[in-house]
Order: C-alpha cells, then sequence, then structure tokens
C-alpha cells in the first residue's frame, strides 16, 4: 500500500497524506550501509543548507547530474517519490514506475536511490515548490542531524556514528508497511483536563506541518472529543494523492514524551472511517511545529531520535486567526487564493469569499509576500489587516480583525 504523510496547510497544525498502509510489524534491522553511498570527505556531509516553509524541509538536490531540484525530507514517507511532471522533463519515466537514479546533494552521492514515480501537487499549500520527497529508503542510510535553529542537516554514516550533543534518547519503534518501507513512532502520553495521562504511539514525521494529529480509532476509544474544551471544524489542505476535508481541530493540555512537555498543543481528532488515519496500528502524528523546537538526530539503525531543545522549544503553538486556508498558486506561487473557510471566523464576518483572490495585505502586493509570511500575519490575536480582493472582475477593499478560534 502506499504511504499517507499528512500536511495541514493554512494552520498552525496540518496534514498531507501520501497514501500509505501498515502491516503493523515493530521489528527492524540496522540498514547497512550501502556500497553505492559516497561522501566527498570521511564519512560525512555536514552542513547542507534547507529552506524551512510550513515547518517542512526542503533541501536541493541533483537527479542524474540535472539542475537543482528541491526535494522534501519527509520521515512520515516509507517510501520515496518523484514527482511525474519533473520525471517526463527529465526522460526518468511515467507515472506509477519505480526507477533508480543517482542522487547528489552537497557532500554526498547516492547511486541507485529508488523513486517511485508519482504526481506531487502539493506545493500550493506551502507556496514551494517540490520536485521529490525523500523518505525511509534514503533516511535509513544515513544518521540524520537536522539543526532546525540553523537551518542545516548532517548526513553521517550510521557505523562508528557517535552522538556528541548532550541530548536526551528517545526509542523508536519502526512500524513496517507491506513493502517493506518503514516510519518512526515514539510512545508519548496525552492529558486532557479532569483525566490521567492517555499513552499512545506516534510517527515522528517531519513531513507533517503542525503538533499533533490523532487517529480516528484512538479519538473514539478514548473519548477525546467529549472532554477537549474546544474545538472547530477546520478545513485541512490535500494534494494531487489525497482528498481535502474537514475535521475538528481543538487543543491538548498536555503532551509529553521523554521528559518533554508541551501545553495547550493544537490537535486535529480525526474522525474518518477508512485510510491511513483510521488506522489502529499507530494512534497519531506528531509533527514539525514540535520538532522544529529541536535539534533532532534520527538513528534508523540503533532506533532512536535524539532531541536537544533549542531556543524555540517554549515559543506557543498557534493557529491560525483568520479563518482561511490559503493557497499559493501560479508558477511564482504569488497567487494567494482563498481556497476554504471557517464558518462563523473574521473572515467570513469581513465578507471573505471562497475562490476570493488576495492581491495585497495593508498596502504591500502579494506579489511582495510569501504564503509563510501571510500565515505568520493571520497568527496574531486582535489584529487588523485591510485587504485588497481580487472576486472575478471586482476589485474590493476587506478589513478584517482577528482573534483566537481555538
Amino acid at each position: 500500500m502506499n504511504i499517507v504523510s499528512l500536511f495541514l496547510t493554512v494552520f498552525a497544525v496540518s496534514l498531507l497524506l501520501f497514501l500509505f498502509s501498515l502491516s503493523g510489524s515493530a521489528q527492524d534491522k540496522a540498514p547497512s550501509v550501502s556500497a553505492d553511498l559516497n561522501f566527498a570527505s570521511g564519512q560525512s556531509a555536514r552542513r547542507i543548507p534547507f529552506e524551512l516553509v510550513g515547518n517542512h524541509i526542503y533541501l536541493r538536490g541533483r537527479v542524474n547530474n540535472s539542475a537543482p531540484l528541491w526535494f522534501l525530507l519527509d520521515t512520515g514517507a516509507a517510501a520515496s517519490y518523484f514527482d511525474a511532471q519533473q520525471a517526463k522533463a527529465l526522460g526518468l519515466g511515467v507515472q506509477g514506475e519505480s526507477k533508480k537514479v543517482v542522487l547528489n546533494f552537497p557532500g554526498v552521492t547516492l547511486r541507485n536511490q529508488a523513486f517511485s514515480i508519482q504526481p506531487l501537487g502539493f506545493g500550493i499549500y506551502d507556496g514551494h515548490a517540490v520536485d521529490g520527497m525523500l523518505g525511509y529508503d534514503f533516511i535509513s542510510r544515513f544518521v540524520v542531524e537536522i539543526n532546525y535553529a540553523n537551518r542545516t542537516i548532517n548526513l553521517f554514516q550510521p557505523e562508528g556514528y557517535k552522538h556528541l550533543g548532550s541530548g536526551e534518547v528517545i526509542p523508536l519503534i519502526m512500524l513496517e508497511d507491506d513493502s517493506g518501507g518503514k516510519v518512526p513512532l515514539v510512545r508519548a502520553r496525552i492529558t486532557q483536563l479532569g483525566r490521567d495521562p492517555i499513552e499512545g504511539k506516534f510517527i515522528a514525521d517531519t513531513g507533517v506541518r503542525g503538533s499533533l494529529s490523532l487517529n480516528s480509532p484512538f479519538v473514539e476509544a478514548n473519548k477525546l472529543l467529549q472532554f477537549s474544551q474546544k474545538t472547530i471544524q477546520a478545513p485541512l489542505g490535500g494534494g494531487s494523492m489525497v482528498r481535502e476535508s474537514r475535521q475538528p481541530v481543538g487543543r491538548v493540555p498536555n503532551l509529553q514524551f521523554g521528559s518533554f512537555t508541551f501545553k495547550n498543543s493544537v490537535a486535529i481528532f480525526f474522525l474518518d472511517k477508512t485510510g491511513v488515519i483510521a488506522s489502529p496500528e499507530f494512534d497519531g502524528v506528531i509533527g514539525g511545529e514540535i520538532l522544529r523546537r529541536f535539534k533532532v538526530v534520527f538513528d534508523y539503525s540503533r532506533r532512536q531520535m535524539i532531541l536537544e531543545p533549542n531556543r524555540q522549544f517554549s515559543a506557543p503553538d498557534e493557529y491560525d486567526m483568520s479563518g482561511m486556508l490559503l493557497t499559493a498558486e501560479g508558477s511564482d506561487f504569488k497567487t494567494l487564493k482563498v481556497r476554504h473557510l471557517i464558518e462563523n471566523s473574521p473572515a467570513t464576518a469581513a465578507g471573505v469569499h471562497e475562490g476570493d483572490v488576495i492581491a495585497a495585505v495593508n498596502s504591500t502586493p502579494a506579489s511582495k509576500l510569501s504564503l509563510e509570511q501571510v500565515r505568520s500575519m493571520f497568527k496574531k490575536d486582535g489584529q487588523s489587516y485591510r485587504l485588497s480582493i481580487k472576486r472575478g472582475d471586482e476589485s474590493i477593499q476587506i478589513r478584517i480583525r482577528l482573534r483566537r478560534l481555538i
């Protein structure tokens, strides 16, 4: 079956699904070091820069000596994927095929890196190009150190690796799908007001925007919505490989794994009866909004994750306060479109319609703003903005005042 990796778009918590199914095996063997792996110097490639957009890690690399391409590093993907349109342009094959290529990043070359060719049409939800996804078959070749604060990654040969920092070791359970790909699970506990802690197993997923999502069997078995203080029905972004949907979004008073505790994390309480988010084999996802607060080491060979808190550790977990699910469309991702709205939100009160295009915010043209910048602007309680809206042939001026929705 395919892997699903969840992006959530306009919110502090979002998911993007990549179709996967899990066989439930929790056993893993340390991956062997491939002769196809070559470092330019020693046994590591260090300080590989990345762009952090929507809590997603975008690396610049080349396939078969191509021009530079953008790759999303996704620990929630049991396999690696390459965009079908880009594959056609490079003569790599067509949708549905699997190809092995030469993959280059600064300081390291991988031969025979496998990719499944699929349409990856979700760039509109980050406002960033994505040509490929790097999943288990890439990540398992290395010990991967992610420095969110400095926006750099180090890749180490697993044999002989020693962590030199002071981080806390979190054991990983490697959950296997029926193709042999794996995703890393951690044990964590959530606590709601007046209740004992509830333990679950959660994917530690760099490919997910938000803090926490909870699978429907876990939600139902533990009656989580009955004890949640407040939820809203929020539109969640999709992509070419997943449908959009509306799900309850609220907060969890306490999320704990290892010795780390997070207060009032934004959470999605999924209710779907089918699909990976209805799987009982894991209980949910801990995503980028949590992981970005650390220097994170993924060491699949030793089945462990190492966490060192950074200066963002205690930053508040904010959620969109406009009520708009925005996408960035066009070849330059500069057309900011209102894809969906939350009912009884500041946006609906101001008269915003689905399908509207935001041409300017406080007189700053959308062409000079990224989707990420606008999302950050729309997380400020009580802030007022003047929006220039294009609605068909009309140009409309709207003022919106933000407020907390959860």
